[in-house]
Protein backbone atom coordinates (compact mmCIF):
# COMPACT_ATOMS: atom_id res chain seq x y z
CA UNK A 1 0.00 0.00 0.00
CA UNK A 2 1.53 3.32 -0.95
CA UNK A 3 -0.40 6.44 0.97
CA UNK A 4 -0.32 10.16 0.31
CA UNK A 5 -2.02 13.25 2.08
CA UNK A 6 -2.79 16.79 1.70
CA UNK A 7 -4.63 19.42 3.51
CA UNK A 8 -7.86 19.94 2.14
CA UNK A 9 -10.36 22.25 3.62
CA UNK A 10 -13.14 20.73 5.35
CA UNK A 11 -16.56 22.57 6.77
CA UNK A 12 -17.28 21.34 10.66
CA UNK A 13 -20.95 19.65 11.43
CA UNK A 14 -21.86 21.76 14.15
CA UNK A 15 -19.58 25.08 13.81
CA UNK A 16 -20.10 25.22 10.07
CA UNK A 17 -16.79 27.10 9.93
CA UNK A 18 -14.12 26.13 7.54
CA UNK A 19 -11.03 24.38 8.82
CA UNK A 20 -7.98 22.11 7.29
CA UNK A 21 -8.65 19.06 7.07
CA UNK A 22 -6.47 15.74 5.84
CA UNK A 23 -7.45 14.48 2.87
CA UNK A 24 -5.85 10.73 2.49
CA UNK A 25 -5.36 9.11 -0.33
CA UNK A 26 -3.96 5.22 -0.63
CA UNK A 27 -3.02 3.24 -3.69
CA UNK A 28 -3.72 -0.53 -3.29
CA UNK A 29 -3.11 -3.39 -5.53
CA UNK A 30 -6.23 -5.07 -6.89
CA UNK A 31 -7.94 -6.65 -9.55
CA UNK A 32 -10.17 -3.70 -9.96
CA UNK A 33 -7.80 -1.71 -12.22
CA UNK A 34 -8.14 1.90 -12.01
CA UNK A 35 -10.87 2.11 -9.85
CA UNK A 36 -11.19 5.12 -7.34
CA UNK A 37 -13.12 4.58 -3.85
CA UNK A 38 -14.37 7.28 -1.58
CA UNK A 39 -14.71 7.21 2.03
CA UNK A 40 -15.68 9.76 4.57
CA UNK A 41 -18.80 12.31 5.03
CA UNK A 42 -18.88 13.56 1.64
CA UNK A 43 -21.22 14.81 -0.21
CA UNK A 44 -22.72 13.76 -4.28
CA UNK A 45 -21.57 16.96 -5.49
CA UNK A 46 -17.99 16.53 -4.07
CA UNK A 47 -17.84 12.96 -4.92
CA UNK A 48 -18.18 13.57 -8.34
CA UNK A 49 -15.44 16.51 -7.90
CA UNK A 50 -13.13 13.91 -6.77
CA UNK A 51 -13.94 11.47 -9.25
CA UNK A 52 -13.03 14.16 -11.88
CA UNK A 53 -9.75 14.73 -9.94
CA UNK A 54 -8.78 11.21 -10.04
CA UNK A 55 -9.76 10.80 -13.67
CA UNK A 56 -7.61 14.29 -14.44
CA UNK A 57 -4.29 13.22 -12.75
CA UNK A 58 -4.61 9.58 -14.13
CA UNK A 59 -4.57 11.69 -17.95
CA UNK A 60 -2.03 13.68 -16.33
CA UNK A 61 0.25 10.93 -15.18
CA UNK A 62 -0.43 8.54 -17.98
CA UNK A 63 0.32 11.00 -20.52
CA UNK A 64 3.83 11.75 -19.70
CA UNK A 65 4.63 7.94 -19.41
CA UNK A 66 5.52 8.00 -15.44
CA UNK A 67 4.23 4.20 -15.20
CA UNK A 68 1.74 2.22 -14.23
CA UNK A 69 0.31 3.08 -10.88
CA UNK A 70 -2.93 3.30 -12.02
CA UNK A 71 -3.22 0.16 -14.59
CA UNK A 72 -2.71 -2.25 -11.10
CA UNK A 73 -3.74 -0.53 -8.35
CA UNK A 74 -7.08 0.99 -6.83
CA UNK A 75 -7.20 4.35 -5.79
CA UNK A 76 -8.94 5.43 -2.59
CA UNK A 77 -9.74 9.01 -1.43
CA UNK A 78 -10.54 9.17 2.29
CA UNK A 79 -11.85 12.17 4.52
CA UNK A 80 -11.27 12.45 8.17
CA UNK A 81 -14.39 12.33 10.40
CA UNK A 82 -16.23 14.14 11.64
CA UNK A 83 -15.68 16.73 9.17
CA UNK A 84 -18.14 17.17 6.55
CA UNK A 85 -16.42 18.19 3.25
CA UNK A 86 -18.72 20.50 0.94
CA UNK A 87 -19.00 21.33 -2.77
CA UNK A 88 -15.42 23.41 -2.79
CA UNK A 89 -13.26 23.11 -5.40
CA UNK A 90 -10.29 23.02 -2.57
CA UNK A 91 -11.21 19.88 -1.95
CA UNK A 92 -11.18 18.41 -4.92
CA UNK A 93 -8.10 20.09 -5.78
CA UNK A 94 -5.73 19.01 -3.01
CA UNK A 95 -7.08 15.55 -3.93
CA UNK A 96 -5.78 15.51 -7.23
CA UNK A 97 -2.57 16.74 -5.62
CA UNK A 98 -2.27 13.75 -3.80
CA UNK A 99 -3.63 11.63 -6.17
CA UNK A 100 -0.14 12.91 -8.04
CA UNK A 101 2.04 13.05 -5.03
CA UNK A 102 0.95 9.32 -4.47
CA UNK A 103 1.37 8.42 -8.35
CA UNK A 104 5.31 9.98 -8.87
CA UNK A 105 6.88 9.39 -5.13
CA UNK A 106 7.11 13.10 -4.84
CA UNK A 107 5.49 14.49 -1.16
CA UNK A 108 4.38 17.95 -1.51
Amino acid sequence: MVVAEVNGIGVGKITNKGKIIKIRVEAVVSERKHALLIFGNVDPVLKEAFAFAFNAAKQAYESRDLGSLFADHKVTVSVPPPTTVRKGPSASAAAALAILSLATGRRV
